[in-house]
């Protein structure tokens, strides 16, 4: 789960659907989450401070590494500036990836 804060202002939680891989995740407004209230405190608790992109650290990935986008599952702005949430080819994992070094590749 991911929180942002839309154009309009509006406060949307980033969600991974039990049962679905991550390319089905969806942003989605709080006001539409009333049957998830106990998901939302607990999220809450655990992010009490601004949340920052997590990036992986086990296995070398992305641009430096020779890796090529397969493709840009998702877009997000994390402390005013954007973000793609990026699935590289022939792995099984996303990262989050600047826009302005995306732009560069």
């Amino acid at each position: 789960m991911a929180k942002r804060q839309n154009s309009e202002g509006e406060v949307e939680y980033l969600l991974k659907w039990k049962g679905y891989s991550f390319f089905y995740n969806t942003w989605e407004a709080e006001p539409n989450l009333n049957n998830c209230k106990l998901l939302i405190q607990d999220f809450e608790k655990r992010h009490s401070k601004k949340m920052k992109p997590k990036f992986i650290k086990k296995e070398k990935i992305g641009f430096n590494f020779g890796d090529e986008v397969e493709k840009i599952v998702n877009v997000t702005m994390i402390d005013g500036k954007l973000y793609f949430y990026v699935l590289w080819k022939n792995k099984n994992v996303c990262t989050f990836v600047s826009a302005k070094v995306c732009n560069k590749k």
